[in-house]
């Protein structure tokens, strides 16, 4: 995958997290309570800062009650 195409994916999912987030009036430290994650990573993931793996990318998911497609949407 070509760099600028990764850091866009990860842009996405990044504004995607947030967007879910706000939606469901979540503080950054209850999200990443619920996904089991370090608060940082949290915040690095939701600036589009950090590549990670499939695994987060489910426990999010679930912790957003939506489905792990729904936060790689463009």
């Amino acid at each position: 995958m070509r760099t600028r195409g990764a850091h866009q994916i990860l842009h996405s999912i990044a504004a995607n997290v947030r967007r879910h987030r706000d939606l469901r009036q979540l503080t950054q430290a209850e999200l990443a309570e619920w996904a089991d994650l370090e608060i940082r990573q949290l915040q690095r993931i939701e600036r589009g800062e950090i590549n990670f793996g499939v695994v987060t990318l489910l426990s999010l998911a679930d912790a957003l009650d939506v489905s792990p497609e729904e936060l790689l949407r463009p």
